[in-house]
């Protein structure tokens, strides 16, 4: 049987679930499409290229990713440019695993750190022993900072679950 605790705490997941939901659909100002990246110029490109490698696996879980499809007639070394976490390249693999779209990955990647952040808020701040209505809340405005929106461009720092 379910303490009174852990009833109380699975309720806040719902409801920090659901409040997140209805924020992002409600401040996004754009045109959300599955299949059309959010962006398309500047470092998001070379995110892309970064997805796309680690989806089709020429992307090491440690040491330098190196491509030879990209960068012709040389390679691609991606040596000084900042990787993603461990955690995030498990999840980009993960949901690579069910779609080959790249575009569809990355914005499924972007939909999921809109769900996952304040989750992760709200089991550390619940792990904290904090109250169940200022760790909802607390939750929830860890997940509207305007970094969250400002930085999509720079999509590994959105992952930050």
């Amino acid at each position: 049987m379910l303490s009174n605790n852990k009833i109380r705490n699975i309720i806040g997941y719902f409801i920090v679930i659901i409040i997140n939901i209805f924020i992002f659909f409600n401040l996004r100002n754009f045109d959300f499409n599955l299949s059309i990246p959010i962006q398309y110029s500047g470092d998001f490109l070379s995110a892309i290229s970064v997805f796309k490698q680690i989806m089709v696996g020429e992307f090491p879980f440690f040491g330098i990713p190196i491509s030879y499809h990209l960068a012709s007639p040389f390679q691609l070394e991606f040596g000084d440019y900042p990787l993603p976490m461990m955690s995030v390249w498990l999840f980009i693999k993960l949901i690579g695993l069910f779609s080959n779209d790249v575009f569809l990955v990355i914005n499924i990647f972007i939909l999921s750190t809109f769900i996952l952040n304040p989750l992760a808020m709200y089991f550390i701040l619940r792990r904290l022993r904090i109250n169940l209505f200022i760790t909802i809340t607390i939750a929830t405005l860890f997940n509207v900072i305007p970094f969250h929106f400002f930085r999509i461009e720079h999509i590994f720092y959105i992952g930050y679950f």
